[in-house]
């Protein structure tokens, strides 16, 4: 055999090349944050201003925004069990307000994304209870404001979950009933919350509606994505680098509500993406703006409307758990089944199988 026949005839294959692991950037170290609650997980980031801390909850299991590069410092928080921040609220309050005094901060910003706006709004609620001499920030994209008593203006999977387990547990149930509305954070003297979403999909754009008080600010975006927060930190980034990271947002098993509400083009999401970020300012500009904003007291008309208001709610939360909200045997038991009487015919005389006929027949 000749040299020329041992050599081969087609184009030598190329071997594919190894895929990299993905990793966090080197800048992610995250320490120990020396942070423990049942059912809640912790991590933290050092930022280049550490006079700030942001607190970014997380709409699913998993930790997000960590490839974000914050100017602050960063606490990142997940619950595990995926409850709308609803079990051991207070508790988690006392948690993050543990390590805002440990940092020695000047300022609090609270952030999420859906079931994370939710829990950020709640976060900046109990957070100015506890904490009545200092001013608390939250920063919602599309959150769910209104869960107690059942919202049907929410059609998202993880809240029919939810109303699925507060009728298998008590305690789900009174944390639910306690800390389901945060629509009256507004009226808080020192609480101010920033709430963006997109103003074509109803159910986002109701929600916002819902809060009310003088330290609330509605930013809407003209679009239709769920995923409001993708409007702000795609800011700068080319439409090839937009489309794959919405396709990989759509592609996510973790974030069901989200899958759930996406637009059925993509292309119309990406074209919504890059005409916001023209507008709109970034996701740290928004941060920046909200910390800067100070929160200012009711007046005295105002207060008279949250008043009102808390007593229309009540009755309405009080009248929804007598009828359908009240688990453990508290419901009206159903009435029992009557037979149903055999008539006679129009005529008047009785039927065939009614006790006079039998009676006739069987003297």
């Amino acid at each position: 055999m000749t040299a020329a026949a041992e050599r081969p005839t087609g184009r030598p294959k190329r071997r594919a090349p190894l895929k990299r692991p993905r990793r966090l950037p080197t800048a992610f170290g995250a320490e120990a944050t020396g942070l423990a609650l049942d059912g809640y997980d912790f991590a933290f980031r050092r930022g280049s201003d550490s006079s700030k801390l942001i607190v970014v909850l997380s709409p699913n299991t998993r930790f997000t925004l960590l490839r974000h590069r914050f100017r602050h410092d960063v606490l990142f928080v997940t619950d595990k069990r995926g409850r709308y921040y609803l079990i051991a609220a207070e508790r988690l309050a006392r948690t993050v307000l543990e390590a805002y005094d440990r940092g020695g901060y000047d300022g609090m910003l609270a952030t999420g994304q859906s079931k994370g706006g939710f829990g950020a709004l709640l976060l900046t609620q109990n957070c100015a209870k506890l904490r009545p001499d200092r001013a608390f920030h939250a920063l919602a994209f599309s959150p769910q404001v209104t869960l107690y008593p059942r919202n049907p203006g929410i059609p998202y999977r993880s809240y029919v979950r939810l109303l699925a387990r507060m009728r298998a547990g008590r305690r789900l149930w009174k944390s639910l009933r306690r800390h389901g509305d945060v629509s009256l954070l507004g009226f808080r003297p020192n609480a101010y919350a920033t709430i963006a979403y997109a103003d074509r999909e109803w159910a986002d754009r109701r929600e916002a509606e819902r809060m009310l008080g003088p330290n609330v600010r509605r930013v809407p975006v003209a679009g239709t994505f769920h995923g409001s927060i993708f409007y702000f930190i795609m800011r700068g980034k080319p439409r090839i680098a937009i489309r794959s990271i919405v396709e990989a947002a759509y592609a996510r098993r973790g974030d069901a509500d989200l899958a759930q509400s996406r637009p059925r083009s993509i292309q119309r999401v990406v074209q919504e993406i890059h005409a916001a970020a023209r507008v709109h300012p970034t996701f740290n500009e928004l941060c920046d703006i909200t910390l800067a904003t100070a929160p200012r007291p009711p007046r005295l008309r105002e207060r008279a409307g949250r008043m009102a208001e808390r007593l229309r709610r009540f009755a309405a939360s009080t009248a929804a758990g007598a009828r359908e909200w009240l688990p453990f045997g508290s419901r009206p038991a159903a009435p029992s089944p009557r037979r149903k009487r055999t008539r006679g015919p129009k005529t008047g005389g009785p039927g065939p199988h009614s006790a006079t006929a039998r009676d006739v027949a069987n003297p």
